[in-house]
């Protein structure tokens, strides 16, 4: 019928959006206000940015004896709206141990 709306799907929450298989394609997403959105892939002057910046950032982090370590691409839950939303940046920094099976990093650090 024309003119009819469809009804939106639910939003996606981050624990179903960690549990998620993805859609098969192999493309990595992030969770965006509920729903799972497709990251595109970078360049190869992209990643050589982004490893500059992990190696400076890391031989900073070593050289202050810093606890904290540099981890790339973190699930990072946000601050906003955190049970549907779960953003996946280059790089983030934190000063938490690792631990085992954990999907995200914990917030504020990363």
């Amino acid at each position: 019928m024309a003119g009819t709306l469809r009804k939106p799907p639910p939003p996606m929450f981050v624990a179903d959006f960690l549990d998620w298989p993805g859609d098969g394609s192999g493309r990595k997403f992030q969770l965006v206000d509920g729903e799972p959105r497709a990251m595109s892939p970078g360049s190869a002057t992209h990643g050589t940015i982004q490893m500059t910046q992990g190696r400076l950032i890391g031989n900073t982090l070593i050289e202050a004896k810093s606890p904290c370590r540099i981890v790339s691409e973190p699930g990072v839950a946000t601050r906003v709206r955190t049970n549907i939303n779960l953003r996946v940046p280059d790089l983030g920094v934190t000063c938490t141990p690792d631990a085992p099976g954990q999907q995200t990093c914990p917030i504020p650090v990363c």
